[in-house]
């Protein structure tokens, strides 16, 4: 932190020595005799330090500055990656489970979306990529149940059934396509902070 202040006073106390060498004033190889002499030097020297101060002052400024704001970003980030790692411990099992019935299921009834996924549907994109394959995924699904209600009700019976066969299963593969990699990489997604397992576990058992 006292680079520039070191900086200043080597290069101010350079030039004053060359300048008074060359007018004949004193120079640090005269130790001053008279008081005029003191005056000099006491005047020379005080510029020197207010110029110092005048280079330092900013500089610290900035340098507090800039560490607030990193302080600040780091905090921003914690906390950030805080809520993404809840976030994902409150969908995940349901976001499995509901993945395995797209891959194994027929659909026969609109699929029922987990209530923690609607709850928390606004705040999904706190998980990145993950979250925004997780929106699609339900984009899908929510556009599924439409047309499947929809074409029950309204469709002829081939028509229907046609839908039914063709259709229905390669919008399923899509849905389920959509959440099982979100699961993938939410299973291994690290938490913030590290996790002391036997303090945790001492602290259930009290």
């Amino acid at each position: 932190m006292f680079i520039p202040l070191a900086l200043a006073f080597g290069a101010i106390a350079g030039i004053s020595v060359g300048v008074w060498a060359g007018k004949g004033y004193p120079t640090l190889s005269v130790w001053p005799t008279s008081s005029s002499d003191w005056a000099a030097w006491i005047q020379a020297i005080g510029s020197i330090v207010g110029i110092g101060i005048a280079i330092y002052v900013p500089w610290a400024q900035a340098k507090a500055e800039s560490r607030a704001r990193a302080a600040e970003d780091l905090k921003a980030e914690t906390e950030r990656a805080a809520n993404a790692y809840g976030l994902r411990c409150l969908i995940l099992d349901d976001l499995k489970h509901l993945t395995r019935y797209l891959q194994l299921a027929t659909i026969k009834e609109p699929i029922e979306v987990p209530q923690s996924l609607k709850e928390h549907e606004a705040k999904l994109y706190l998980l990145g990529e993950p979250g925004t394959s997780i929106l699609v995924g339900l984009s899908r699904l929510y556009a599924l149940n439409r047309d499947f209600t929809h074409k029950r009700s309204h469709a002829a019976d081939q028509e229907f059934a046609i839908w039914y066969i063709r259709e229905a299963p390669k919008l399923i593969n899509s849905v389920a396509r959509c959440f099982d990699w979100a699961v993938d990489r939410l299973v291994f997604m690290p938490p913030p902070f590290p996790v002391e397992s036997d303090r945790t576990a001492e602290s259930v058992d009290a």
